[in-house]
């Protein structure tokens, strides 16, 4: 019943729009995120940061996919239109596996409700709806930067902590953003300087 309920909280996030696969078929929020930690991507294709990201998310995605298939990817389109919209989504550098929310007038009040000012952008949620990572972008480049110079523990270190803050593991904590609630980016003798962790709270649903 509890987790019922906070699944119907990140259900209410989309305002009744449904995720799309890679593949076309059209799936319910409440099927494609049940018992996952889902990753809002908020990108665009007229972005060449965009794309350059979508490489290292694949990677990241990949990595963890290999110990642990509770994480999800849902690419929410800042582009200006559906057509740049699916072209983007169909495109080979998105992950086959990722879904899309599909394209409503209600879509741009996504990044609205997050503050999305640019993009990439990637936030880790929680069954509330309410983003208790903001800064994934900065994280995951930094982890897949460690990564690449040796540090082979650091992606699932990384992301035991998003899980935990997301809820998946200590549930009855039901704090949205704890303390140091980005879960900070680790130093590295490769990795110059860490992003460091956002301390903004998220907004929440009204």
């Amino acid at each position: 019943e509890v987790a019922g309920a906070q699944d119907s909280g990140l259900s209410a996030l989309f305002k009744g729009a449904s995720l799309i696969s890679k593949g076309g078929e059209a799936v319910s929020v409440l099927s494609a995120l049940k018992n996952r930690t889902a990753l809002l991507y908020f990108a665009a294709g007229w972005s060449e940061g965009c794309r350059s990201f979508n490489k290292v998310l694949c990677e990241f995605y990949d990595v963890v996919k290999q110990t642990d298939d509770s994480i999800t990817v849902v690419f929410v389109s800042s582009d200006k239109s559906r057509e740049e919209q699916l072209a983007f989504f169909a495109g080979d550098g998105v992950h086959a596996e990722w879904f899309m929310v599909e394209w409503t007038p209600n879509l741009e009040d996504l990044a609205k409700t997050f503050e999305v000012e640019q993009t990439p952008r990637l936030l880790v949620m929680d069954h509330h709806g309410r983003a208790v990572v903001q800064n994934g972008f900065e994280q995951v480049l930094d982890v897949m930067e460690q990564r690449r110079c040796g540090s082979q523990a650091v992606v699932a270190e990384r992301w035991a902590e998003w899980r935990r803050l997301a809820g998946n593991w200590r549930p009855s904590e039901g704090h949205a953003v704890g303390g140091g609630g980005d879960g900070g980016a680790s130093s590295s003798s490769c990795a110059a300087a860490a992003s460091p962790p956002s301390t903004a709270p998220a907004p929440e649903l009204g």
